[in-house]
């Protein structure tokens, strides 16, 4: 279907009006450059000098709304590519990180749980675990930061644990970072019933009923990712 004759020439003005705007057509409207232009209104009707100046001002007025919008399209565009490249940026920054952290601390396959050897009987550390947490609960809720680094996280948590510790032969500071990213995380393994066992210091802090880290983290924690990281800790306890 064709188009009527009054939205033809509306096409055409706004035509004319766009491509100056742009600076497709260097020439003002109704100059004699006009003559040798498809979009020049006056080929296809008769204007009076005042009815075309009209026809284009409101044509003009069309093409600025068009700029505006063209422009608006592109800052967007513009704001959009750059939250990509940004997180994008982070993503490799946050790799890069985390293979250093492994490198530092010998992460990359599967390995044993890396826990100071105790001998002796099979004594039951509960007690010493549950005061330890009630102190860090106690120490993160006054918003100590013991590593200076503006948080108030796992680090601070498994560190104050450590500190308060009274054996120190029956406990630890690990960390488990998985290769698939599911954990990045800094806790404690305790001496207890004869075993090594892996204790979430949060605990108490968060409102958790178990500390064990197995109860709190489910899947996401593999123990055979754990690595002692007491020496490298060990500097922050007072």
């Amino acid at each position: 279907m064709l188009p009527n004759r009054e939205e033809a020439l509306w096409d055409c003005a706004c035509e004319c009006a766009l491509r100056r705007m742009y600076h497709d057509c260097k020439h003002k409207f109704d100059s004699a450059a006009c003559n040798s232009c498809n979009f020049y209104i006056k080929h296809y009707g008769d204007f009076s000098p005042t009815d075309a100046r009209l026809y284009m001002m409101e044509a003009g007025k069309f093409a600025a709304m068009e700029k505006v919008d063209n422009h608006t399209y592109w800052i967007i565009a513009g704001i959009f590519a750059a939250v990509i490249a940004f997180i994008a940026y982070a993503n490799v920054m946050e790799g890069r990180r985390v293979d250093k952290i492994q490198r530092e601390l010998g992460i990359g396959q599967p390995q044993k749980v890396t826990v100071p050897k105790v001998t002796g009987p099979q004594i039951t550390e509960h007690p010493r675990i549950q005061e330890s947490l009630v102190y860090t609960a106690n120490k993160l809720n006054a918003g100590t930061d013991v590593n200076a680094d503006g948080l108030v996280n796992c680090i601070d948590a498994a560190i104050l644990f450590y500190e308060h510790y009274p054996d120190k032969n029956r406990v630890c500071i690990e960390i488990n970072i998985h290769p698939d990213g599911r954990m990045s995380h800094l806790f404690n393994c305790v001496y207890t019933d004869g075993a090594w066992k892996a204790v979430e210091p949060q605990a108490y802090w968060k409102g958790h009923k178990s500390y064990w880290m197995k109860d709190i983290w489910g899947d996401a924690y593999d123990n055979r990712y754990n690595v002692d990281a007491t020496e490298k800790y060990r500097s922050y306890v007072k």
